[in-house]
């Protein structure tokens, strides 16, 4: 098909000392070796440069293009994370959904702007970035992220670790533990047990997913099976479509002398599909989240504007869209339905990261009441008494710690400003809150390295069933419809994430449940 064929000596002795004295170090096998298997690359290399058999620059190029790939994709993904992290430390809670809003526009933007650079003849413009355009591309883009990443790093002041009491009594916790445990291991030993300690970490940061944040997750993996095949075929398929409507079912059936023209335009349309999916995105990203802000609490419109509202709708209008492409026949109508798909979309990039961020900030803040109230109590006390650590049991080194005063020992580190508590946050000074929240993860780069993987595991899961689609309906001779099946596909998953996202509660749900969860207490 058209897409899956397109997818891209004089030393210090002299003349005689390097001549007539062999060095023993020459002749190491290790290091023979060494220069054997470099000087085999490097011929390798040379020959495959000057090689016009297309057949082996493809054996030898594409293992490199896709490991590549997937260094692209950690590397990505590892910026992405760490850059929403930056977002729920440093804004408030009340601007969460606008920071994220931003993002996600930002994401717009220069999803744009990436178009406009691939629709210019930049070797021509750019000639010592590279002779192609995917060279210079890459080296422009490079650049960009670059300078961008660094002037952040440069301009957001972090708050300190420090600051944050909940995340420093978790991480006393746990070095207690370790040191519990390790007091009486060898060198030996010790490694083993911080080894298994880490990895025992992740799987307790899994069962301590606060669960707001673990519907989003669950919701995330099933639409992202379903989206992947929009960011991966969306191309290919409107271009399969133009051959196919100008009366050609595969590209082997063009003619010589009007082939690269008609694969040309082919392309052009695919680019022109998301270009429009790109604007309605960046359209969406800008005008939702103003609806969002500026909706009446009052209003009996209100429920409709609310982000998990908007999100259960997206993943509606991204199942049907999915289903019309049974409806689908030319081009033009496919170009129309990868817009309708940037509603969607653009709320994939907003909302699920919104709903996080604003969870995470939401219990760290309650933890703050929480760990200030107890610190008062011990105060009061004069460390006589322990705070109510409801659910721990007087063994519990975490236990322990607050017997002897440890949060006495964080303040003077570090002194505790003075939360504000009002009348509707006194309830989460109920034992069985505090118990409830204190085994709850709230650690923004822990939490949101949680999601990305229910966000990177069902790439997976696409690719697998988008091969074995391929492989069943894929048509050598006649149109070949394998690629609308693998959309039909993710829009069947997605009513699983359709299902889910119902389920997702609003802050005052969140609140409610709280509230009886005191009362039962």
């Amino acid at each position: 098909m058209l897409g899956r064929q397109n997818q891209q000596t004089t030393t210090e002795g002299g003349p005689q000392s390097a001549s007539s004295v062999p060095s023993q170090n020459f002749y190491n096998p290790v290091r023979s070796s060494l220069y054997i298997i470099i000087l085999t690359l490097t011929v390798g290399a040379l020959q495959l440069a000057c090689t016009k058999d297309q057949q082996k620059i493809d054996l030898y190029t594409v293992p490199f293009a896709c490991i590549g790939v997937y260094i692209l994709d950690f590397s990505i993904a590892l910026i992405q994370a760490s850059a929403r992290a930056l977002i729920v430390d440093v804004v408030p809670t009340s601007q969460q959904q606008i920071a994220n809003a931003w993002a996600a526009r930002m994401i717009g933007i220069f999803n744009i702007v990436g178009f406009c650079f691939g629709s210019i003849n930049l070797p021509r413009r750019f000639p010592f970035f590279g002779n192609t355009q995917f060279k210079v591309l890459s080296v422009i883009v490079t650049i960009l992220m670059g300078s961008m990443i660094a002037f952040c790093c440069w301009y957001v002041k972090e708050r300190d670790p420090k600051h944050d009491f909940a995340i420093r009594l978790q991480r006393q916790k746990q070095q207690m533990r370790l040191r519990q445990l390790c007091s009486d291991s060898d060198e030996s030993q010790k490694i083993w047990i911080q080894t298994r300690l880490f990895f025992a970490q992740i799987v307790r940061s899994f069962k301590r997913l606060p669960p707001q944040v673990k519907m989003v997750c669950y919701t995330e993996f099933f639409a992202w099976v379903g989206y992947f095949p929009l960011l991966f075929y969306t191309s290919s398929y409107v271009g399969e479509l133009y051959l196919f409507e100008n009366g050609y079912a595969s590209p082997d059936q063009l003619p010589i002398d009007l082939k690269q023209h008609i694969l040309d335009e082919s392309t052009r349309r695919g680019t022109i599909a998301l270009l429009a999916n790109a604007i309605v995105t960046l359209a969406v990203d800008c005008l939702l989240p103003f609806l969002v802000e500026r909706a009446c609490p009052t209003s009996r419109w209100y429920r409709f504007f609310s982000t998990r509202y908007m999100w259960t709708l997206s993943h509606l209008v991204f199942i049907l869209a999915t289903m019309s492409t049974f409806m689908v026949t030319s081009s033009t109508s496919a170009i129309i339905l990868f817009a309708f798909l940037g509603f969607p979309w653009g709320c994939a990039v907003w909302i699920p990261f919104a709903m996080i961020s604003e969870e995470i900030s939401r219990i760290k803040d309650v933890r703050t009441i929480q760990i200030y109230d107890q610190q008062q109590k011990l105060n009061n006390e004069d460390n006589t008494q322990p705070a109510f650590m409801s659910g721990q049991s007087p063994s519990d080194p975490a236990q322990d710690s607050v017997r002897n005063g440890k949060y006495m020992e964080l303040e003077q580190e570090m002194p505790m400003e003075r939360p504000s508590i009002t009348k509707k946050s006194r309830i989460y000074l109920a034992p069985s809150l505090v118990e409830h929240y204190d085994n709850l993860e709230h650690d923004s780069g822990i939490l949101l390295a949680i999601h990305n993987v229910f966000v990177s595991a069902p790439q997976m899961v696409s690719s697998v069933a988008s091969s074995i689609l391929f492989k069943l309906l894929g048509s050598k001779g006649g149109y070949d419809d394998s690629l609308a099946w693998v959309f039909r596909f993710g829009g069947v998953v997605s009513i699983g994430a359709l299902v889910l996202s119902t389920r997702v509660k609003t802050n005052d749900q969140l609140y409610q449940d709280d509230k009886e969860m005191a009362k039962e207490a």
